[in-house]
């Protein structure tokens, strides 16, 4: 049985979907707090789904959205060589990750933005592809995102968001994939966001067998616009004033 998610929000992959003007935000730090954290020192750490491994380019903050969504992560298998460096879970004792008697729960990442940043609109993700045509049951196919200003006081409810497949999935031998971008649809005010992963893709068609006992991903940026208030987006550096979450439906454009 799967974690059932409340609502779905399409994912959109390669398109800025409208959201012009809005700039990347690169997390200061992230911690895992809850799941199969991987024993290896040097492989699939929390941190490595911040730090550019196996990115085309460089996503930075205040980097365009339109510029992030055009990056490629890199894609491979020990057959193909060394590969990128993602993070992913250690094995439950089940087939699937997220079978009701796994042994493992279902894995938390806390992101720190470093201060409070207003504006927050969406995400996009790099998920858990491999250089061959089968898709990998290891990829994420739902998460859970909540926000903090403190890091102890969370919003009450979760945005849900269905994950679309890594793009690179049933092409010939691929080598990169695009991110999936994920829109809030809201904007929210926060320095610490929690992604819950709640779904892998075991057991879906054309899946590579014997893959669904984890769950990872390559790389996570958020984005965000400025506010027209006049709050700077990339001056939180300097430290932003704190202020309740708040959610503001935005205009289509």
């Amino acid at each position: 049985m799967k974690f059932p998610l409340i609502a779905l929000v399409a994912t959109v992959a390669f398109s800025a979907s409208g959201l012009a003007g809005s700039l990347i935000i690169r997390p200061d730090s992230v911690v895992q707090t809850q799941g199969g954290a991987s024993g290896s020192t040097t492989t699939y750490r929390p941190e490595f789904t911040i730090d550019n491994s196996g990115l085309s380019v460089a996503v930075n903050s205040g980097m365009a959205l339109e510029a992030a969504l055009a990056v490629t992560h890199e894609v491979k298998v020990s057959s193909q060589g060394a590969g990128p460096q993602n993070w992913q879970t250690s094995s439950s004792s089940t087939a699937d990750y997220f079978a009701p008697d796994s042994n493992l729960l279902p894995p938390i990442l806390v992101y720190n933005l470093g201060a409070v940043v207003h504006g927050l609109e969406g995400l996009l993700l790099w998920n858990n592809g491999i250089g061959q045509t089968t898709l990998n049951q290891a990829a994420i196919k739902a998460i859970e995102v909540r926000f903090s200003l403190d890091g102890s006081t969370w919003s009450t409810s979760a945005l849900p968001f269905a994950v679309a497949a890594p793009p690179s999935a049933g092409v010939a031998s691929p080598t990169t994939e695009l991110p999936s971008n994920l829109i809030f649809g809201e904007t929210f005010s926060a320095q610490y966001i929690e992604i819950k992963i709640t779904d892998n893709y075991f057991g879906e068609a054309g899946s590579a067998a014997n893959t669904g006992q984890r769950v990872g991903m390559g790389e996570l940026r958020f984005y965000a616009v400025p506010e027209p208030s006049g709050v700077a987006l990339l001056a939180f550096a300097a430290g932003a004033a704190a202020l309740p979450i708040f959610r503001r439906r935005r205009s289509p454009r």
